[in-house]
């Protein structure tokens, strides 16, 4: 049966209108301007449908008439898209080292971005940086709060109703009660905090490599290490939210009661400290992968070590998850590809599993890009039942 204009089984006339409007709203936002025949044999609502829904969903806002169409042959016909200044999405990544901040109207054209350094020496500083970046935003965009959805991408789990972050241990202080109560106050509307490894996941689900599995999972190699899951297509957060949290796993334990984490074997401080060991001291980790790059057989020996860490943490995560593929990323781990084979290696020496290796697409900006695709979803389905409520009034 036709989704154009005939009643369904079961369904009333207001929602099936709804529904062709969500259709249509959806189309407008995949492939730009529309005429209404291009529109009819997109979604394949009739002609009729679509012109009832377009003329709703324009007296609600939704969507705005533009001028006609001249490639249309014989009379010219109108163009339609959805506004894109109905609504904006403000998306802050926060890292130990940069701060990021992108600004998209509904449509996910970007009108700002700004990347500045974290110089905050407290949890209390780095909330005035943030707000401080977020108003001059606002202030050159001249956005409305009430309009604007926020996420804010942080390591650790946030616990809302003691409105604090925990296990953000790159953070100092971050974990203050009340803290980011005091940051979603001063940004004003719609504000969401999410685990930042788990918003790189979800990007490089939808604009990386991953998109083509159903279940991966996201070993996150940078200043901290982490761990995010796309379970058949959908996050998985765990009972309390912090599944993933792979820095506090143990890995070895000696009798005099010393411990060490995975967050000691794989994480930039790993590195720097294995580079020091090894003969390489007063270097970090750009300086290993620099070195390791010019041929350094001391970064080689760092390497090696490293990925081996790696490795072990491959084994646990697949044995655990047994996802089609685990991907590296974060600021270390999205620079492996060139010891996928080497890593697979180790795994296979030392596993009876087997799992697909590979390593990110979208490198620094992973976070900051899932925050916006999910801050446009929601600010989309706020606009469009929004704009439905003011269409039957």
């Amino acid at each position: 049966m036709s989704a154009g204009g005939d009643r369904l089984l079961g369904k009333g006339p207001k929602l099936i209108r709804e529904m062709n409007q969500r259709v249509l709203f959806d189309t407008l936002l995949s492939q730009g301007a529309s005429t209404r025949p291009a529109l009819a044999r997109a979604s394949g609502l009739s002609q009729p449908t679509v012109i009832a829904a377009l003329n709703e969903m324009e007296e609600a806002q939704l969507v705005v008439a533009l001028g006609n169409d001249a490639r249309e042959l014989g009379r010219p016909a109108r163009l339609y898209q959805v506004r894109a200044d109905a609504g904006f999405v403000v998306a802050i990544d926060i890292g130990r080292v940069w701060v990021r901040v992108a600004v998209v109207d509904i449509a996910g054209g970007e009108l700002y971005r700004h990347d500045v350094r974290n110089v905050a020496r407290s949890a209390g500083a780095l909330v005035e940086l943030i707000s401080a970046e977020v108003a001059q935003a606002r202030k050159r965009l001249g956005l409305d709060p009430e309009r604007t959805h926020a996420v804010i991408g942080s390591p650790g789990v946030f616990a809302p109703k003691r409105g604090v972050v925990d296990y953000a241990d790159q953070l100092p202080g971050w974990h203050r009660p009340k803290l980011i109560n005091m940051l979603v106050e001063e940004l004003g509307g719609q504000v969401r905090i999410e685990n930042d490894v788990n918003l790189a996941a979800l990007a490089e689900s939808i604009h990386g490599r991953a998109g083509r599995y159903e279940s991966f999972a996201y070993f996150h190699i940078g200043t901290g290490a982490g761990l995010a899951t796309i379970l058949n297509g959908r996050l998985h957060r765990g009972f309390h939210g912090a599944a993933g949290e792979l820095a506090y796993l143990l890995t070895a334990a000696d009798g005099g009661g010393g411990e060490r984490v995975l967050e000691d074997v794989v994480s930039a401080r790993a590195l720097t400290a294995s580079a020091r060991e090894l003969g390489l001291g007063g270097v970090g980790p750009e300086d290993v992968l620099r070195l390791l790059d010019e041929g350094d057989p001391a970064a080689g020996r760092v390497m090696e070590r490293f990925v081996a860490g790696v490795a072990a943490a491959v084994i646990a995560i697949n044995a655990v998850l047994d996802p089609e593929c685990i991907v590296l990323g974060g600021g270390i781990g999205a620079r492996l590809g060139g010891h996928l084979e080497q890593i697979g290696e180790a795994v296979a020496r030392r596993s009876p599993f087997r799992v697909r290796l590979d390593v990110a697409a979208l490198n620094a900006d992973a976070t900051l890009r899932g925050a916006l695709d999910l801050g446009l979803e929601a600010a989309r389905e706020a606009m469009f039942r929004s704009g439905v409520r003011r269409a039957s009034d």
